[in-house]
């Protein structure tokens, strides 16, 4: 049994009790009335008479009054400490009898629970207490707090009655609210919306209100929207022919207000899309990672479809899909795995709109072409050693038609240039090579130049794609060797007039001894320095009418002033074209950056040439007999200064030749030439090829030397350390 179900029948048997009581005292004043005594009365509990006493019996019986507390507030309210919230209720209750009262906190009963307030209550007087969810003192519990209000005897404290109720403490807003239906493109018909609140405080959700066009809506605590948004009563429609985003925001019982939800879009039309091609990248896919970029309008939002081995749109095989916006452009990218086996396929692009679902669409047909190309010949055959060094060209045949336009960063057709010899040094590319193709099937690389003699090296081959961007198989690193230059060489008279025995007495008559001094009036063909194309009036090299060589008068990196040739930029530093960059020991370099500083001047003037020359290069070492002169009185003019005024003859500086094949001994880090004319022992056999170093000719005396590395531009010579720096001249 309740404790309320209780107390009523314990106000039974007491008025019962006082009922039988008051009889007894009826008959008892009667015999004392009748035996002329005064009788006396007793006030029961439960009842209340007027203060006299009268002199006789009273005329009526005297109701009896079960006291009660009269409740004039919610049974269940609901409070936040959160700020703007429902902070506090007041609650409101009056007795129809008088005594004192307990206000009690978290109580089983009338005897526990803590009290917020106590004190007398006078009958049939309204009473009101504020409750608060934190009073600093007796904060209210989360969730549900049970009170009582106790009416009790003002003497004996007897319990009178007593009044049960609730509060309920929730700080927890609303959680989520769900838009049924939710986001999404809408063709059959426009939506009604329903919106629905779930709350998990305890409190219970209160009111919803909501905002259509994107913007956050509000609501206060008491369920009240904001001036720019709906309160929620029924579902609601949203425009046809229109986007509409729509959020929405929620308030508890407790008052407080949740967070704005995320924004339900409804995409709504009911027109026939027009869908147009903007562009497409490609109607070929390769094998490997091909793709094709399509761009197209519809002139109408809705939904995208791209499909193969359509009819209508509603079947096929959808390759892509998804929502597109109208008048804007869509770009979407189709893969050659999206297609198989290889051929030709219609694809039909399709938007649906957004309200009927009506179908628009175009159609196009792309090829898929997973065939990979590969060279079916090279010209000259890989592995050639021997090779001539006048083998500019190096032409590639294929087995189908290629991309002839493709055009990247690097060049197709042959990039790099690799010393095998040379464990660990990465390859290089020459600026000044050139690659054309003859046909769709033919490219040609041509290297302008002459190649360096004696000389071992690698080209690899990277770049080429057919038509479906499939990339050509089958070259790699291609491997030869040169010979030596083949070109006969015109001996200049090097200025000796002398001759000596081996035991280095000057002869008296040079005549059939075979050295230099028997050898006189085959000058030099060297003009001094000057232009030799109009077009290039500051392009200035010395030309040698004897062999028909263009030497440039300065070293790269020195610039003409007129008369002599002068840095452009300070030591370790080279002139990039807009400033001086720094480049440690320039002018000084390796072989390596030498021979691309030379090829590199067949590309200057747009593609023209130096000078108008286009086969610029290192020069051989049995070229340079044709310019060293030996009589000199300074020891320093072997490279005439009156030729070449401003090299730099300072310091025994040498010069890089495009002549290699120098074997080097590992303890004197000497060098030493197999056979200056025939090149390797043997030419058509790789392993008998050294190109680790190159030769080199000294200005001081005119002395050739190898040198031992050409990666370095200074010796490892520990008495003396070289420079290395070249010339560079053209046929």
């Amino acid at each position: 049994m309740n404790h309320f179900a209780y107390q009523r029948q314990h106000s039974k048997l007491i008025f019962y009790a006082n009922y039988f009581g008051l009889l007894l005292i009826f008959f008892t004043m009667g015999c004392l009335h009748k035996s002329n005594k005064k009788p006396f009365f007793f006030l029961f509990p439960g009842f209340e008479m007027e203060d006299s006493i009268p002199s006789s019996p009273p005329t009526s019986t005297v109701a009896a009054v079960v006291p009660a507390v009269q409740w004039n507030s919610s049974e269940t309210s609901y409070v936040s400490a959160n700020t703007g919230a429902v902070n506090y209720q007041d609650i409101t209750w009056s007795s129809n009898v008088s005594g004192d009262y307990t206000l009690r906190l978290n109580a089983t009963s009338c005897t526990d629970g803590t009290v917020l307030a106590q004190g007398p209550v006078v009958k049939s007087t309204s009473m009101t207490h504020r409750i608060q969810a934190d009073d600093g003192v007796n904060p209210l519990t989360m969730g549900s707090n049970r009170m009582f209000v106790c009416i009790h005897k003002s003497q004996s404290q007897t319990l009178l009655a007593k009044k049960e109720f609730e509060i309920v403490r929730d700080e927890t807003p609303p959680s989520s609210l769900t838009f049924t239906p939710g986001t999404g493109v809408y063709g059959s018909a426009v939506p009604n919306i329903a919106i629905s609140c779930s709350d998990l405080g305890g409190s219970g959700c209160y009111k919803i209100a909501y905002r259509t066009g994107g913007s956050d809506p509000g609501i206060a605590a008491d369920g009240t929207p904001d001036a720019n948004s709906v309160l929620y009563t029924n579902s609601f429609s949203v425009p046809d022919a229109a986007t509409t985003a729509v959020k929405a925001i929620a308030v508890d019982v407790a008052g407080n207000v949740g967070s704005v939800s995320s924004a339900s879009t409804y995409t709504v039309n009911t027109a026939h899309p027009n869908v147009t091609i903007n562009s497409i990248s490609t109607l070929y896919l390769k094998a490997i990672a091909g793709s094709s970029t399509l761009k197209f309008l519809s002139n109408m939002a809705g939904t995208f479809s791209i499909r193969k081995n359509s009819t209508n749109c509603t079947n096929g095989t959808v390759l892509l899909s998804g929502p597109i916006a109208a008048n804007t452009l869509k770009t979407t990218t189709l893969t050659s795995t999206m297609f198989s086996p290889d051929g030709n396929y219609t694809v039909h692009v399709c938007v649906a709109a957004s309200v009927t679902g009506n179908i628009g669409y175009t159609t196009y047909t792309i090829t898929k072409d997973s065939v990979l190309p590969t060279i079916t010949s090279i010209t000259p055959t890989p592995g050639t050693m021997n090779l001539s060094v006048n083998q500019r060209y190096f032409t590639f045949k294929f087995s189908k038609d290629m991309d002839v336009n493709y055009q990247t960063t690097a060049k197709p057709g042959i990039y790099y240039f690799t010393d095998p010899t040379l464990v660990g040094v990465s390859g290089f590319s020459l600026l000044g090579a050139k690659g054309e193709w003859l046909d769709a099937r033919t490219y040609r690389a041509d290297l302008k130049s002459k190649l360096p003699e004696l000389f071992l090296f690698e080209l690899s081959v990277i770049q080429f794609r057919d038509i479906a961007g499939n990339s050509a198989s089958g070259a790699g690193a291609l491997r030869y060797g040169t010979a030596a230059n083949p070109d006969p060489i015109r001996i200049s008279d090097t200025g000796q007039t002398d001759c000596s025995d081996a035991a280095g007495n000057t002869l008296a008559d040079c005549s059939n001894s075979g050295q230099d001094g028997e050898t006189t009036g085959a000058f030099s063909g060297l003009q001094f320095p000057a232009p030799i194309h109009a077009s290039y009036p500051n392009d200035i090299v010395s030309f040698d009418t004897r062999t028909g060589l263009a030497w440039k008068t300065c070293l790269e990196g020195f610039t003409w002033t007129g008369a002599t040739c002068v840095l452009v930029c300070p030591q370790d530093q080279r002139w990039d074209g807009t400033a001086c960059i720094s480049v440690t020991g320039y002018p000084y370099k390796t072989w390596t950056e030498s021979w691309k500083e030379c090829s590199a001047l067949n590309a200057e003037n747009s593609g023209n040439g130096f000078a108008g020359k286009t086969t610029w290069r290192l020069p051989y070492i049995s070229e340079y007999y044709s310019i060293l002169n030996y009589g000199g009185a300074t020891g320093d003019d072997a490279i005439p200064e009156a030729y070449f005024p401003g090299l730099l003859r300072n310091n025994y500086q040498r010069y890089w030749t495009g002549t290699l094949t120098a074997h080097i001994n590992a303890t004197t880090v000497t060098g030493t030439m197999l056979s200056l004319s025939n090149g390797p022992v043997d030419p058509t056999n790789s392993t008998t090829y050294y190109s680790a170093g190159a030769w080199a000719i000294s200005v001081f005396g005119g002395v050739t030397q190898p040198g031992p590395n050409k990666t370095k531009y200074i010796s490892d010579y520990t008495f003396l350390s070289y420079n290395y720096t070249s010339q560079c001249v053209a046929d």
